[in-house]
């Protein structure tokens, strides 16, 4: 999750072959994350400490960057499923074994227990697969929406210009603080509901500090002060197992 704002001040560099957003912010320490679903790696900074001392830090880390990242890509992701029968997948947070039907009538996806049918027409390929099952998804997370943001609003004393639903590659969600319009990946259908409404408050809490600073820790704390049990169950959890 990121503000607009945080992403104008982002420059990328590398240490020992390994790709790095680097964030100067009003932080007082160095600050290293693995972020999933990518495992892509940030540091956050002060602007006043020196380049070099940012390279010590992330060389100091190397085995943990490499077992942090591995653990993240460790995990199915939806470019790498088939979509055919036996394939695990979740929804909210419960596991579901994929069965795939091919009917006449046309494309239709249910949940019967603990099985996600996908009916689909004859012939159809892998990429019309993911397709309909992202475009399902997407579907999921829009109906969610509306109720858990009119209560966050409601209770923050806050207003979002305008939500989306996009299907994301290495953000849960996003946010521009200026038109205050917040973006959410269509993959947390896939994860327990707690981790969707976790997002949702990230983003909102954005409008009132653009940074993931101390400042920005303490609303956090007092609007969803389990919020760091989300995050981990949300880093933890494979979005498709």
């Amino acid at each position: 999750m990121e503000t607009e704002a945080v992403k104008a001040k982002a420059r990328k560099l590398s240490v020992e072959g390994l790709d790095i957003e680097l964030i100067r912010t009003r932080v007082r320490n160095i600050n290293l994350s693995v972020r999933s679903p990518g495992a892509e790696l940030r540091v956050t900074a002060s602007r006043h400490v020196p380049m070099a001392e940012i390279e010590a830090f992330v060389f100091s880390k190397r085995a943990w960057i490499r077992r942090k990242r591995a653990e993240i890509l460790a995990q199915p992701s939806a470019a790498e499923r088939e979509f055919i029968n036996g394939e695990r997948c979740c929804l909210w947070g419960k596991p579901l074994s994929l069965l795939v039907e091919e009917r006449l009538t046309g494309n239709r996806i249910e949940v019967e227990g603990e099985t996600l049918r996908l009916a689909v027409r004859p012939g159809s390929d892998q990429a019309h697969r993911k397709a309909l099952l992202e475009a399902w998804q997407r579907g999921l997370v829009r109906g969610a929406l509306p109720p858990l943001l009119e209560t966050w609003e409601s209770r923050m004393g806050l207003k979002a210009g305008g939500i989306s639903v996009r299907t994301m590659k290495s953000r849960w969600g996003t946010c521009d603080t200026v038109k205050r319009d917040i973006r959410i990946n269509a993959q947390l259908a896939a994860k327990p509901p707690e981790c969707l409404e976790y997002v949702l408050v990230h983003e909102l809490a954005h409008f009132m500090d653009s940074s993931h600073g101390p400042a920005f820790k303490s609303i956090m704390d007092h609007w969803l002060p389990d919020w760091r049990e989300r995050r981990a169950l949300l880093n933890r959890l494979a979005t498709h197992e």
